[in-house]
């Protein structure tokens, strides 16, 4: 199956959008042109090896896993003027109706709105991808991407709340993307 994000008619891409802090931001497909401002963020990140043993803690197998993630998944990035590439989620499909999904934000701009923004614009690219179901793991402890995956739709698929939290998106059943949006803003 093709990876590429080019193969999509997305629509709300590149998106434009403001943070908590009234930061500027831009959510966009990952090109060859920054690569490197991915794999940089990916090794800026401390702690490392914080969630799920990622990303890892050696700067070689740190760069090699950021290249396994752009050579297999559909790739979107948030940038700011000042910081370049302070957040990424990646599409992983698992079959024709599903697909495994990352979010990662840097940590010095986590719980600013910009993981809701990039998770919103997988959604809409999973609608476009004719994918039905959305599927990701997250650690019990953080609280705050489970309260970010919960805003936008995600429920759990068992409620056995140890180390990970297996949760999922029915993408046919959930509220249109534009909807969340206007809700919050009321």
């Amino acid at each position: 199956m093709k990876t590429n994000v080019a193969d999509t008619t997305i629509h709300t891409l590149p998106h434009a959008f403001v943070d908590k802090r009234g930061v500027p931001f831009l959510v966009t497909t990952l090109d060859q042109s920054r690569h490197q401002q991915l794999i940089n963020m990916y090794l800026a990140y401390r702690p490392r090896y914080s969630f799920s043993g990622l990303p890892p803690i050696e700067n070689e197998a740190c760069v090699q896993w950021v290249r396994g993630l752009i050579a297999t998944g559909i790739n979107l990035i948030a940038t700011s003027a000042d910081d370049g590439v302070v957040g990424h989620a990646a599409l992983f499909p698992i079959d024709k109706k599903r697909c495994e999904m990352l979010t990662v934000v840097s940590p010095r701009c986590q719980k600013s709105g910009i993981g809701s923004e990039l998770i919103r614009c997988c959604i809409q690219l999973v609608r476009e991808r004719y994918f039905e179901r959305i599927w990701l793991i997250v650690e019990a402890k953080n609280h705050v991407a489970r309260h970010v995956y919960e805003k936008c739709g995600f429920k759990y698929l068992a409620r056995d709340f140890s180390c990970q939290l297996e949760m999922s998106l029915n993408v046919q059943h959930h509220t249109d993307t534009a909807s969340i949006v206007m809700r919050e803003l009321k």
